[in-house]
């Protein structure tokens, strides 16, 4: 459930509320978060030569949680008390292990590709909802599944002898994000943002901390303030997908969620002058129209089922 989606109770079901006040500010806020996005993807392809993967995402998620403490610790309204510390942890192991694959896909493949192959999570999420949750899939969702994965034989190249080990990877942080977006959507429905943030850096932090520590390396200032703009980076890009939801609802701006693969695109060219090859643009083309039709619903639907979870707000 996005931010937007307020779960109202009523006769034991609940149902969805958009609250649409000016789509413009919303496509504008969108498009920054997704450009924050790309821009750390950047950094993390800059720092990886002199930091090792572990290292780049625990002073990601520690920087992070430096900066969100004090806005948590001032929030008189808001407690760290949650009854679904496992919900939150899964979450956090999860996210941990996508955000890794997709570190590692960065320093791999070009910036563009890795980000778009990890963009696939909306391929992934009806699937995953059809075969563990044994839900039903509309008809036009099948049809974008089956046009985005043409799209990812494209890009990975079926010519090529070998497929690049980087694709693969990017591919699997695409299915680790579709199960944090579906965790994500029930936390939601219970816990405030800041919460479900907060336990997010702190999990994080904790998890990839003995990595880290094996895998340390030598830092310069220059890695060290790659480290901070890749925190401030994420930070930013969670904070304009959040202020633009309030202005406009997730199936409006989902067209708009590809918009990190063409920020990737320009800054991979005018950075590392590389430029993504024809097949590679079709796949790209692909992706982006079956990610669209996967994500696009005719009218707003209501959660068939109640949500079991009691909330935890406050």
């Amino acid at each position: 459930m996005t931010i937007l989606e307020v779960p109202v109770r009523k006769k034991n079901k609940y149902k969805l509320s958009f609250v649409k006040t000016n789509f413009a500010k919303g496509v504008l806020f969108c498009l920054l978060s997704f450009f924050c996005f790309a821009l750390m993807g950047a950094l993390v392809k800059q720092a990886a030569p002199n930091a090792s993967t572990p290292q780049i995402l625990f002073f990601q998620n520690s920087i992070g949680l430096i900066i969100v403490l004090p806005f948590v610790l001032l929030n008189k309204g808001l407690t760290l008390k949650t009854e679904h510390i496992y919900m939150h942890l899964f979450r956090s192991l999860i996210g941990a292990a996508g955000m890794y694959f997709l570190f590692c896909s960065i320093s791999l493949i070009s910036l563009t590709n890795a980000i778009l192959l990890t963009y696939t999570a909306s391929l992934w999420i009806p699937l995953i909802v059809w075969l563990l949750f044994h839900q039903k899939v509309q008809k036009i969702a099948w049809i974008g599944i089956f046009t985005g994965f043409i799209g990812i034989i494209l890009i990975l190249n079926p010519n090529a002898k070998m497929v690049h080990f980087g694709s693969l990877i990017a591919i699997l942080s695409g299915i680790c994000l579709a199960f944090v977006l579906l965790v994500i959507r029930r936390l939601n429905a219970t816990e405030p943002m800041m919460r479900i943030v907060f336990y997010s850096f702190l999990f994080s932090s904790i998890i990839f901390l003995p990595f880290a520590i094996c895998a340390w390396r030598e830092l310069t200032l220059q890695t060290v303030m790659y480290f901070l703009g890749i925190s401030c980076a994420l930070i930013f890009s969670q904070i304009f997908i959040a202020i633009a939801y309030r202005y406009a609802s997730a199936v409006e701006l989902a067209p708009f969620v590809y918009s990190s693969v063409v920020f990737a695109a320009l800054i991979n060219w005018l950075t590392w002058t590389q430029l993504p090859t024809y097949l590679e643009i079709f796949g790209i083309l692909f992706v982006v129209i079956g990610g669209i039709v996967t994500t696009w619903k005719p009218k707003e639907v209501l959660i068939r089922e109640p949500l079991n979870l009691k909330s935890t707000r406050n």
